[in-house]
């Protein structure tokens, strides 16, 4: 009996009529076979569109841009629905459906991603245009324990400046390993005035990086300034490169995926 299960089966399934089928031999052949599997005009409208959502794939691909139900395309591009019935490309029709609902919503979020990075990197941008005059100059000594920077500060702001934060930057070498940078703190004894321009020393540690001696006849030495705070600990400017330097990263991967998810959208029905 097991081995009569598998041929009584068969027998029983040819010998029970089934649904029509897409015939996609001709463009002939695919209006006779649509007509057959639908009984209306609503279900023929309804096919259609199935018809039209399944082949997202295969128009993408193909890079064609027709849309079904306003135009039947050739019966050569029906070939991935020849011998489908019309529950199974409805089937089919609905995960392509939900692909692009996914994609859609994909791209809603990336450009939200984007925008706010866009208005991130923005606000830095300004900052570190805000935060550039603020070095006049500088100058690094060496000595027994350790070092010194003198900067001259001009206060282009319309605020008090009440703390400072420095990039000292040094290139002792021809080499990429030899740009040695260190950071630097200050607060002076009064607030920087609007318009008022001071010197100011910086404490330079013994154990700095930019205290290591120089292989190149004249160093490269600057300073530049990363953050200004007002009185209160109120921040005013602040530019960090290394987190500007993610934020640009973080927005050109997201610009590239968000041209991608674009370019699944060419050929797709809308």
């Amino acid at each position: 009996m097991g081995t009569l299960a598998p041929l009584l089966a068969c027998v029983l399934s040819s010998a029970s009529p089934g649904l029509p089928t897409l015939d996609a031999s001709s463009d002939e052949a695919v209006e006779r076979s649509i007509d057959r599997m639908s009984m209306t005009a609503q279900e023929r409208y309804a096919l259609l569109s199935d018809i039209s959502a399944a082949l997202h794939p295969v128009r993408k691909r193909c890079g064609l841009g027709y849309s079904l139900p306003s135009g039947l395309p050739y019966a050569k591009f029906l070939g991935p629905l020849n011998g489908r019935t019309a529950p199974e490309i409805r089937q089919l029709a609905a995960t392509a459906r939900t692909r692009e609902q996914a994609r859609q919503e994909e791209m809603a979020q990336v450009r939200l991603e984007l925008a706010s990075l866009s208005s991130r990197i923005a606000a830095m941008e300004a900052d570190l245009e805000a935060l550039k005059p603020f070095v006049l100059s500088s100058r690094l000594t060496v000595g027994g324990s350790g070092g010194a920077i003198d900067v001259t500060v001009r206060n282009h702001t319309a605020r008090p400046i009440a703390a400072a934060r420095f990039r000292a930057v040094k290139c002792c070498g021809t080499r990429p390993g030899d740009w040695l940078s260190d950071s630097f703190a200050h607060r002076p004894s009064r607030p920087l005035a609007p318009g008022e321009t001071a010197r100011w020393t910086l404490h330079v540690p013994p154990r700095s990086p930019i205290l290591r001696p120089g292989q190149v006849p004249k160093d490269f030495f600057g300073v530049t300034a990363e953050a200004l705070e007002g009185p209160g600990g109120v921040r005013l400017h602040e530019f960090v490169y290394e987190t500007a330097e993610v934020l640009s990263w973080q927005r050109d991967d997201g610009q590239a995926r968000l041209s991608e998810l674009e370019r699944m959208r060419v050929g797709l029905a809308r």
